[in-house]
């Protein structure tokens, strides 16, 4: 009697098995799924680009020489690994044919690391010897000075501004985090740097940063630079907390009603309307409590609430109305 033939995996089922295996570094695995027909390039070099990133250079090897393209998915493997600052893996496929501009990604990963570094050591002279290089950190400036925010270097801070040399993305972003951060004379610093620096930064989001820390020397300073009339600002917030203290007392009313009428039965009968009543009222006050936290408060950024309770007093009514009269 002939034994069955044992079924061979498919194609698709080894390759997905050499993903796997290059991702942890299993050369003998690789080596089978290869010999078993795994596709080398398999989804746009993913072997390749799950090994190259991670540092497995034996891997790397090991594809490239059963073939694997080290400009598959757009040299995604190379550029992933420069991102990652694995040198030996990004010159490796670069040898091989990968993009050149691979190392510049690389070189840029290495500097920002190093600049990095020595700010969270508050290494001011090697902050110094880092730009005198030369090197182009325009992608890495708000990072940088969040950093040193952070670790409240003043003299970094300084250092950084009055180089010239970075460009930034989100002014308004770097001086509401120094606000949040409580660093008083950091923030000091950015606004005296802001035209030489920046464009022109809206202040309005970092004095309800200060306000909403309890930061009255922050608040006194952040008004000193602002050419606006707080006026409006105050009536925007006022008009939020009267919203939501009336969002609130309806809520109230509504829970009471349903609770005096017996919820559950109220929403048997009424076929589920009930709780997506409720659902929505809870939603607008979480929405309304959440937009408070954040920076920016705008009418236009909350859903006027004097609205969204007329629509819900409608649609208490129709269930009600459906309940009364079942």
């Amino acid at each position: 009697m002939l034994m069955e033939e044992e079924a061979k995996p498919l194609p698709s089922e080894m390759s997905n098995k050499l993903v796997e295996a290059a991702k942890i570094g299993n050369v003998a695995e690789i080596s089978v799924c290869l010999q078993k027909g795994a596709e080398v390039d398999f989804n746009e070099g993913e072997p390749l680009y799950a090994s190259a990133w991670r540092g497995r250079i034996d891997v790397v090897r090991l594809l490239l020489r059963h073939g694997a393209n080290p400009n598959a998915g757009d040299d995604r493997a190379a550029r992933q690994a420069a991102a990652c600052r694995q040198r030996k893996v990004v010159e490796l496929l670069v040898s091989h044919g990968a993009a050149a501009e691979a190392m510049t990604i690389l070189e840029r990963a290495e500097h920002r690391r190093a600049f990095s570094d020595c700010i969270r050591q508050n290494d001011l002279e090697e902050v110094k010897r880092l730009i005198s290089q030369g090197w182009d950190f325009d992608t890495l400036a708000d990072p940088l000075l969040h950093l040193a925010s952070l670790v409240n270097s003043v003299a970094i801070v300084n250092e950084i501004l009055d180089s010239g040399r970075f460009r930034f993305e989100n002014p308004e972003e770097i001086l509401a985090n120094a606000v949040s951060f409580r660093r008083v004379e950091i923030t000091r610093s950015i606004l005296e740097h802001q035209f030489h620096c920046f464009d022109k930064i809206d202040i309005s989001s970092a004095i309800r940063t200060a306000k909403s820390c309890h930061e009255p020397q922050m608040i006194a300073l952040l008004r000193e630079w602002a050419d606006f009339d707080e006026t409006q600002m105050d009536w925007e917030e006022g008009w939020y907390l009267r919203s939501l203290k009336v969002i609130e007392q309806q809520c109230g009313e509504v829970l009471k009603l349903l609770n005096d009428m017996g919820n559950r039965d109220l929403m048997a009968r009424c076929h589920g309307k009930a709780p997506r009543v409720l659902a929505m009222l809870d939603a607008i006050v979480t929405r309304c409590r959440e937009e408070r936290l954040t920076v920016g408060i705008s009418k236009q950024e909350i859903p006027d609430p004097y609205a969204v309770l007329a629509d819900l007093d409608g649609q208490m009514l129709a269930v009600v109305q459906k309940f009364e009269g079942s």
